[in-house]
């Protein structure tokens, strides 16, 4: 399977709503009508057992001249509220996608322009991967510096920073059980995951979703 690139939003639901499908198929959105599904436990401690994954296949155009199209999957978790795109093809940024999903879907769902955050959680889940190879934070004058920085110049522990200043942008990696390297972004309050199965796919969102979501 090629490596996709995804991009992780949260969404409001209404507790009637139960289905997500656009007003009417545009010229530039295709959505195709979510199939429910049950969760499959992966990670120790998980908080959302009991929820639905409602997934489908989304096609997006932009432009008229030299159209763009990017194509792949949407999900929404029931649950943990986040929205998922996993874009298998094309140059258009999925956070566009996001914004034509938010325009035409019908029913009690409001798409956000970030997540919602438990500092202490995103640490967490920081802390969890296998490898770290950028973290920036936000100071308390309002400066981003890299970690690392603020550590030797600051004289700081990594535990008198963990979970006291905010993440602005951290690069990391996580190993599954087959050692796959799974790259994850985190920047501008939103998460992007590059990985090359679904079962790597899966795995990282629930880390995610017990670690920041679930508190």
């Amino acid at each position: 399977m090629p490596r996709t690139v995804d991009s992780v939003r949260q969404v409001t639901i209404d507790e009637h709503w139960g289905d997500l499908s656009p007003e009417s198929e545009t010229e530039q959105l295709s959505l195709a009508p979510p199939d429910p599904s049950t969760v499959e436990v992966m990670v120790d401690d998980y908080p959302f057992p009991d929820q639905t994954i409602f997934q489908g296949n989304f096609r997006y155009k932009r432009g008229r001249v030299g159209t763009d199209v990017a194509t792949g999957t949407y999900q929404i978790r029931s649950g943990s509220g986040l929205l998922i795109l996993r874009k298998e093809s094309g140059r258009i940024h999925p956070d566009d996608v996001a914004t034509a999903i938010s325009d035409e879907v019908n029913g009690d769902i409001e798409i956000h322009d970030s997540i919602i955050l438990n500092r202490e959680g995103l640490w967490r889940f920081i802390d969890s991967a296998d490898t770290k190879m950028e973290i920036e934070v936000l100071t308390p004058i309002g400066e981003v510096r890299g970690l690392d920085e603020l550590q030797e110049e600051e004289e700081l522990s990594y535990e008198d920073v963990f979970g006291d200043y905010p993440v602005n942008h951290a690069r990391i990696f996580f190993s599954t059980n087959d050692e796959e390297s799974i790259e994850v972004v985190y920047a501008n309050d939103t998460l992007s995951i590059g990985s090359s199965s679904d079962y790597a796919h899966e795995y990282v969102i629930q880390l995610f979703e017990r670690d920041v979501i679930g508190e």
